[in-house]
């Protein structure tokens, strides 16, 4: 099973629904880079990222999510749907990374 449904829309519009639970339990032995590379062989400009049917996340799929975005190489990427974990796991990590950049 895929981690990924995706959904080609019209003018290079991709919207990505998130079927799997996003856990290092789920990522660890799965492929989910060639699904990446597959969504960025479409040459999106739009990308449009539904966590309505994520079940769980942790940080690797934060991660995955954050990675997610970067590599398919769209103009503009947005998520919908999220989740409170996901929400708090982001402010966390957002947090911590410009807390890290400002001290360097």
């Amino acid at each position: 099973m895929s981690f990924f449904e995706i959904i080609d829309n019209k003018d290079h519009t991709v919207t990505i629904n998130i079927k799997k639970p996003l856990t290092f339990k789920t990522i660890h032995n799965s492929e989910p880079l060639h699904e990446i590379s597959h969504i960025k062989s479409k040459n999106p400009r739009s990308v449009t990222i539904n966590c309505s049917s994520m079940a769980s996340i942790d940080s690797c799929g934060l991660s995955l999510i954050n990675l997610l975005k970067k590599a398919v190489g769209a103009k503009t990427t947005k998520l919908t749907e999220t989740t409170e974990k996901f929400d708090k796991l982001n402010a966390l990590y957002v947090s911590n990374h410009h807390h890290e950049n400002n001290h360097k």
